[in-house]
């Protein structure tokens, strides 16, 4: 099976190299989450894991309408992840993601964020913080997987049937399958 997913990979011109490069650190802490907090093959529920992190997640109304999620932690250390309320479900695991991201790697250097629609998800695919690139990179790592998203693709190449399966929007999936080198442009 493995053979036939190396040469699969390699008739679509990715080269195992990229495919095999070495776990990011968010990529790492992503891994170790869904092995602790979920079952495998499950679906990715990121509200069910920040409850069982201890983490609150409220939807919110936001004053500034460009905001999409915060994230909190108070005085006593017990944190919320605040997702604006009327984002599409898609979007909102996305944001819910992208804050545990912010809580598990980044929560020694601040303790709060408040993340707008081009720092969650940057449109451009350009981040304007080391931060936010690696919540990114986290929130894509917990929602697909690396080796789930390569079986899923080898299975079928249809981004909108993966995007439904992993329950994100068709960019965060495009995006994923563009830094898995499984498509260009």
């Amino acid at each position: 099976m493995a053979e036939i997913i190396g040469m699969y990979r390699l008739q679509k011109g990715v080269s195992d190299r990229m495919l095999l490069d070495t776990k990011t650190r968010p990529e790492e802490k992503a891994s170790e989450i869904l092995c602790e907090y979920t079952v495998k093959e499950e679906a990715i529920n990121p509200v069910l894991i920040a409850e069982k992190l201890g983490v609150n997640v409220v939807n919110a109304e936001f004053t500034d309408a460009s905001y999409s999620g915060a994230l909190q932690v108070d005085k006593s250390n017990i944190a919320t992840i605040y997702v604006k309320h009327d984002d599409t479900p898609e979007r909102k695991r996305f944001t819910i993601a992208h804050e545990l991201g912010h809580y598990l790697l980044h929560k020694d250097n601040r303790k709060d964020f408040i993340d707008n629609e081009e720092t969650v998800f940057f449109r451009s695919g350009e981040s304007n913080s080391q931060l936010e690139r690696e919540a990114n990179d986290f929130a894509a790592n917990l929602l697909m997987p690396r080796e789930r998203v390569l079986r899923k693709w080898e299975e079928s190449a249809d981004i909108d049937l993966l995007r439904r399966y992993f329950g994100v929007s068709t960019l965060a999936m495009k995006f994923r399958l563009k830094n898995l080198g499984l498509i260009f442009g």
